[in-house]
């Protein structure tokens, strides 16, 4: 999509480039104190949640105003081509707070109560902090309950915000049940808060409780690292009345709350831009905004215009998210980048922009420093090729994007996204190269990222234990559920076997497989998709 009055930095032919990688475990800093010793910039990244791709100022929206996320996109890089590892909240998060493809570590479905973020992974959390930030998450978090798991833990100086994937944007009453209750109440680092006591409406909240960090990093006498996830624009449909007053002269009264909640986010963004340059400090900070995935159409009826289809898709409007880098005098202002990039460039930009070294995490990024593509200082492309995998499975090289929809018996689709951006034409048939070429590569792809074992989880470790590895002496495999239903893929997607699953602990005879690896997508009536890998 184009913007007006906006610059392209570059619309280069695809160059395709082989990279190497080692798997090392070194520390990401040589020396510490001449790191310390820099002018170390800010980092502060906005998330936002489930909103719609066309649904702000700059991107031509008819319905909504938003004067402040305008004014951030006018004053950095707006990526046309910008994406997410995944089409729902809880793995595109694993993606770009480590990263990596998210399936290297078994995170392929939004998580269960007992499902966490491995502590196997380094987080963005863990770097920036060995690299003298103060690190926060102010928010929603959505990668795991027990206590070990939460953002203190997972390099993180500071968090306010809830674990769960959603919440009320008021106080949670003295009525709300034991498990919501500690699923989704606030806390302030380790400490639950009693929210009985409290007003708020969460979007306000998390951007004061944002400038209250950014005040603590001066005491602190260190540059810092918010990741500032809201849970705005996700559900429920929670909107102040104010901010939903220039929108009742829309007929959709769903579309009149979303443009309130929206609002709200919007004014958010220009109090914390307000804030960086009332203090000197805008110049010297990097300010990025993405979205977690694809707008969420059926609830909240966001607008994905001109992108096919929602949050929980492969096609755009799935994936593809508004995506935007600021920061004055190191970035260029309202200009335009229309190479495809992804969320898990950030971790390396972020890593590299701090003054460390993306090649010495101690797990192979899947991601790339952005700011020297963002400058033209690299003409090339920043990735060959880019891979999604949930239910179905895509890949894009250059303007091609090939789709595997298993969840329509394996097919494919095949869709030049630059002159197709809404997936209309399925070119399978007229490009027989090109498909077979991102068919091939997509098997490839698969191979190498698809090796890891089921999310760890403090319910089922001992299960995990017996799975880890190739054994023909595990048969069986079991798991907890409500009444729903299972299938059993192979490495390929090709589905070997289905059937109901009943409330409670669910045990499958596996006698049917060899050694291998097999993915157990349950399909839970409850709580949704969750996708384990299992080996027998």
């Amino acid at each position: 999509m184009k913007m007006s009055n906006r610059k392209n930095i570059s619309d280069y032919p695809v160059i395709h480039r082989s990279t190497c990688a080692a798997l090392i475990t070194l520390s990401f800093i040589a020396n510490a104190e001449e790191i310390a010793s820099q002018n170390q910039p800010n980092i502060l990244f906005l998330l936002s949640d489930d909103a719609g791709y066309n649904d702000w100022g700059f991107q031509g929206s008819a319905d909504f105003k938003t004067p402040q996320i305008d004014r951030l996109a006018n004053s950095g890089v707006f990526c046309t081509n910008g994406y997410v590892s995944a089409s729902v909240s809880g793995p595109s998060r694993a993606g770009l707070l480590t990263g990596r493809y998210q399936q290297r570590f078994g995170y392929f479905m939004n998580p269960s109560d007992t499902d966490v973020l491995p502590k196997t992974e380094t987080t963005i959390g863990d770097a920036l902090k060995k690299l003298g930030y103060y690190t926060g998450v102010i928010g929603k978090w959505h990668m795991g309950f027990p206590e070990q798991y939460q953002p203190n833990y997972r390099g993180f100086d500071y968090f306010y915000g809830f674990l769960s994937g959603s919440r009320s944007y008021y106080p949670l009453p003295a009525s709300t049940n034991a498990t919501t209750l500690n699923n989704n109440r606030l806390r302030y680092n380790k400490q639950a808060l009693d929210e009985t006591k409290m007003s708020f409406y969460t979007t306000d909240l998390f951007t004061d409780k944002a400038i209250e960090f950014m005040d603590e990093s001066k005491t602190q006498n260190k540059p810092f690292f918010l990741y500032l996830s809201y849970n705005a624009i996700h559900g429920p449909l929670n909107a102040l009345d104010a901010d939903i007053l220039p929108y009742l002269g829309l007929t959709d009264q769903v579309r009149r709350t979303t443009g309130g909640m929206t609002a709200s986010f919007d004014k958010s963004v220009g109090k914390l831009l307000d804030y960086l340059e009332r203090n000197g400090l805008r110049e010297n900070t990097l300010v990025v905004w993405v979205n977690d995935n694809g707008g969420e159409k059926s609830e909240m009826h966001a607008n994905n215009w001109p992108l096919r289809d929602q949050k929980g898709s492969e096609y755009e409007g799935g994936i593809r998210v508004p995506f935007v880098l600021s920061m004055p005098n190191t970035l260029p202002q309202n200009q335009q980048y229309n190479s495809p990039v992804i969320s898990l460039d950030l971790f390396p930009t972020f890593v590299k922009l701090a003054g460390g070294d993306p090649a010495l995490n101690p797990k192979i990024l899947d991601g790339v420093d952005l700011m020297p593509y963002l400058k033209a200082e690299k003409t090339d492309e920043p990735h060959d090729y880019l891979f999604w995998q949930r239910n179905n499975a895509a890949v894009r090289k250059g303007d091609w994007k090939l789709i595997e929809l298993n969840t329509k018996g394996g097919i494919f689709e095949l869709y030049n996204v630059k002159n197709d951006i809404g997936e209309k034409t399925n070119q399978l048939n007229n490009q027989p190269t090109i498909a077979n070429e991102l068919k091939a590569k997509l098997v490839e792809w698969k191979q190498l990222h698809n090796k890891a074992t089921a999310l760890p989880t403090t319910e089922y470790d001992d299960l995990y234990r017996k799975v880890a590895y190739p054994n023909p002496f595990v048969k069986t495999v079991s798991f907890m559920s409500n009444y729903g239903h299972y299938r059993i893929l192979d490495i390929a997607g090709k589905e070997l076997q289905k059937g109901t699953t009943t409330q409670g602990l669910n045990s499958l005879n596996l006698d049917f497989l060899s050694s291998g690896t097999y993915f157990l997508q349950t399909i839970d009536d409850e709580k949704g998709k969750v996708l384990k890998i299992i080996k027998s």
